[in-house]
C-alpha cells in the first residue's frame, strides 16, 4: 500500500489479472482511515459482527459475536468498542486466544435484514468487558448477494467447561449437507501490511461445493473490482471460513489454504460470467453452537445471484 493507492500489491495484481483496474481506481476512494460519520448510528443498531483473527500458528479464523443494540459503540471516528463480557464469551472460540498473541483484527458489521455491510480493520486490545479497536481502514460494501434474513437475537451466558466439540481435518458426510445448503459464509483473510480482514460471500443454496473430503469450492461473482479478499489470498493463502446455520443455531468454522482458479470452464454459469473460483483446502474444522439463541427466517435471496 502506498500514499498514492489504498491497495497493496496482491490487490493490484488481481485487479490487473481480472481487468478491473478502472473500477478499482474509481471505487478505491471509499476506503478511508477512520469510521464514516454517517455510519455511526448504523453501527450502534447492529447485534452481530464477524471478526477475523489469526492464531499463533498462522491460521486465520472467522468468528461471530452477538450483543444487544449498542454493543458495537464508536468512540469518535478512530475507535470502535465491541462489548462482549467474559460471561458471554465462548471459551471454545479461537478468537479469544488469538487476540492474546496478535492485535490485528478485521471486523465485518452486517445487517442481513436490510442488506447493508461495513468493513473495519485495525489494531485491537481487549479487556474483561470489551474489545477496543483502533481503526486503520474502513469502507462499505454494496448489498449484492446478501440473503435478506430476519434475525432475532437472544443473548445467553456461555457454559463453562471443556471444549469437547466435534472437530477434524476431513469433512464427514453429515457436514457436506450443511455446506451444500449454505447461502452465506464469512471469510477471514489478511495481509501483513493492512492487517486482518473479514468479508461476506452470499448466493443461493448450493453456493459452496464440496469437491472431495477436504476441499470446498466457491464461485467468485462479479463485484466492485477492489478484490480485497482475493488480493489478500495472493500474498497469504491462510484463510478462515465461517458457515453459519442460523435456522438451527449452529456454525462450522474452518481453517484452510485458498487458491484462486482462473479461466475455468463454467457451463452452468455458476460464477456469473467471471469464470473464477476459489478452492479451499481444509486444514481443520470445528462444529459448535452459535453463541446466542436465534430466531431466523429467509425473506428473499438476492436478485443478483447467478441463475436468479
Amino acid at each position: 500500500m502506498t500514499s498514492e493507492s489504498p491497495f497493496h500489491e496482491g490487490e493490484l495484481e488481481v485487479q490487473k489479472r481480472a481487468g478491473e483496474e478502472a473500477a478499482a481506481e474509481a471505487n478505491g476512494a471509499m476506503i478511508i482511515d477512520h469510521l464514516y460519520p454517517g455510519a455511526l448510528n448504523f453501527i450502534r443498531q447492529q447485534q452481530m459482527a464477524v471478526l477475523s483473527s489469526r492464531d499463533a500458528s498462522g491460521h486465520r479464523w472467522a468468528s461471530v459475536v452477538f450483543g444487544a443494540k449498542g454493543f458495537l459503540e464508536p468512540n469518535g471516528l478512530q475507535t470502535l468498542q465491541i462489548t462482549v463480557p467474559a460471561a458471554e464469551r465462548d471459551a471454545c472460540e479461537p478468537l479469544w486466544r488469538n487476540l492474546q498473541t496478535e492485535s490485528q483484527l478485521g471486523v465485518l458489521i452486517i445487517e442481513l435484514a436490510n442488506r447493508r455491510r461495513l468493513r473495519i480493520n485495525g489494531e485491537a486490545r481487549f479487556t474483561e468487558k470489551a474489545i477496543i479497536l483502533d481503526v486503520k481502514q474502513s469502507f462499505p460494501n454494496c448489498p449484492k448477494y446478501i440473503t435478506k434474513r430476519e434475525l432475532e437475537v437472544e443473548l445467553i451466558d456461555m457454559p463453562e467447561g471443556k471444549c469437547d466439540l466435534p472437530e477434524g481435518t476431513v469433512l464427514p458426510a453429515r457436514l457436506h449437507k450443511m455446506i451444500g445448503a449454505a447461502d452465506v459464509l464469512f471469510l477471514a483473510t489478511g495481509n501483513e501490511g493492512s492487517g486482518n480482514d473479514a468479508s461476506h460471500r452470499g448466493g443461493s443454496p448450493g453456493l459452496l461445493e464440496v469437491t472431495d473430503k477436504s476441499t470446498v469450492r466457491l464461485p467468485d461473482y462479479p463485484g466492485n473490482g477492489l478484490f480485497n479478499t482475493l488480493g489478500n489470498v495472493i500474498g497469504d493463502p491462510q484463510v478462515g471460513l465461517l458457515i453459519p446455520d442460523f435456522e438451527h443455531g449452529r456454525q462450522l468454522q474452518l481453517t484452510a489454504r485458498a487458491k484462486i482458479l482462473w479461466d475455468q470452464p463454467d457451463p452452468e454459469e455458476k460464477t456469473g460470467g467471471t469464470n473464477r473460483f476459489v478452492e479451499f483446502a481444509i486444514t481443520r474444522w470445528l462444529e459448535r453452537p452459535l453463541p446466542a439463541r436465534l430466531k431466523s427466517s429467509v425473506v428473499s435471496y438476492s436478485p443478483y445471484n447467478p441463475g436468479s
